[in-house]
């Protein structure tokens, strides 16, 4: 029967058997580990460190690694070889970029220099490549080109993409839109403007010819002017292929009728001179008088005369405002506006002929002010440096936006 009992339990009684033997080592890896532990403690209660067998010393920065690196660097620095243009020795990395093309990682050296007009082209798609602009350039972009930075257009109520607004003249004063930006008066009101002069500029000056020419002087008596003969070729008529006429002959005090009006010989100034060959010249000059300025003018034999007054042709500059053109004298006065723009009115004060320019006294301010060949307001122009335009490549895609 026990054998039965074995036999039918045998399984179970040998890992009966296995699980007292574990417990067993269990208990005994147990009773040892805490045996080993009071050991280590009991030792510890009489440890004495031993004296130090080395003398401490402070440490200073010549044994700071990273500051010593800076005044004596362990390797090179990064240099060209086989002369390549971009480089680095894996510990000095230069600047990347992405091309807005192909959106390939590239040199940033592949760009153009910044705010340039320069271009270079991407190493990939060899599409190319516009200078970038810094921030503060960028904010002052003119997309049109009119001379007005984006920004100040919008404000203006301006188009930025549309470069006729910057010549046009919002309010009809005379001054475009730029010039009026320039000037920093307002857009929108005729009467906030620069004063006109800053818009005149010099043709020419010249002396009207006089139509007659003193031909000859002879005399009965040399010493008796009023012997005297005094020829003149006097311009009768005008005709599209030049001019009609006439010879007279006439004595002093004697007045004769001209295209620009009459004349009377005041005074005849005999003269004569021996050339090198011995050949008596006349020299003779007459003076005579045009009637109605009262004017005294000198005649030279065979030489063309001159009105004594100077002639300035003036050119106003205005947009669509009035004559372009106006004839000046001396003291002659000048008119310029209207009651939408208010007038401002200038009287010639002086005239130089050599220089090209004259003096226009303003009655707004008493001030004279020299008008030359170029305007004021052109020369200011000229000297203002215009704000830059967007790389090509954005350009393009704002006209691609505009079209869609």
């Amino acid at each position: 029967m026990i054998k039965a009992f074995f036999t039918k339990h045998y399984e179970k009684i040998v890992l009966a058997g296995l699980l007292t033997v574990f417990i067993s080592l269990l208990a005994l890896q147990l009773a040892l580990w805490n045996e080993s532990e009071q050991i280590k403690v009991e030792r510890l209660k009489t440890f004495v460190p031993p004296p130090p067998n080395y003398e401490k010393v402070k440490f200073d920065s010549s044994y700071n690694i990273l500051a010593e690196l800076k005044i004596h660097p362990k390797w090179n620095a990064p240099h060209s070889r086989d002369g390549e243009k971009e480089f680095t020795d894996l510990m000095t990395p230069y600047d990347m970029a992405l091309c807005p093309y192909c959106e390939h990682i590239i040199p940033a050296a592949a760009f153009p220099k910044p705010n340039t007009l320069d271009s270079s082209k991407c190493p990939f798609c060899q599409k190319v490549l516009r200078a970038p602009l810094s921030s503060e350039r960028n904010a002052n972009i003119d997309t049109d080109g009119d001379g007005i930075p984006d920004k100040d257009e919008t404000t203006l109520g301006l188009n930025p993409e549309d470069r006729t607004d910057g010549s046009s003249d919002a309010d009809a004063d005379g001054f475009t839109n730029y010039e009026e930006y320039i000037a920093k008066t307002k857009l929108n009101d005729p009467k906030s403007r620069p004063a006109y002069h800053e818009k005149f500029d010099i043709i020419e000056i010249s002396k009207a010819k006089l139509p007659f020419t003193l031909k000859n002087v002879t005399f009965t008596d040399r010493k008796d002017v009023k012997s005297a003969n005094v020829q003149f070729e006097i311009i009768v008529r005008r005709t599209t292929r030049g001019y009609r006429s006439k010879n007279e002959m006439l004595k002093l005090e004697n007045s004769f009728q001209t295209l620009a009006g009459y004349f009377t010989i005041v005074e005849i100034i005999p003269g004569f001179r021996k050339r090198s060959n011995g050949i008596e010249e006349n020299i003779s000059s007459v003076k005579v008088k045009k009637v109605a300025t009262n004017e005294i003018i000198s005649l030279e034999i065979g030489k063309p005369a001159y009105e004594l007054k100077e002639k300035v042709i003036l050119r106003t500059g205005l947009t669509g405002f009035g004559r372009a053109e106006r004839e000046l004298y001396m003291n002659s006065k000048l008119e310029v506006g209207s009651l939408k723009t208010n007038k401002d009115a200038y009287e010639v004060v002086g005239i130089d002929q050599a220089k090209g320019s004259i003096t226009l006294k303003y009655e707004k301010d008493g001030k004279s002010y020299t008008i030359e060949k170029k305007s004021m307001m052109q020369k200011t122009l000229d000297s203002v440096k215009r704000p830059p335009r967007p790389p090509r490549s954005r350009q393009n895609r704002n006209n691609n936006d505009n079209l869609r």
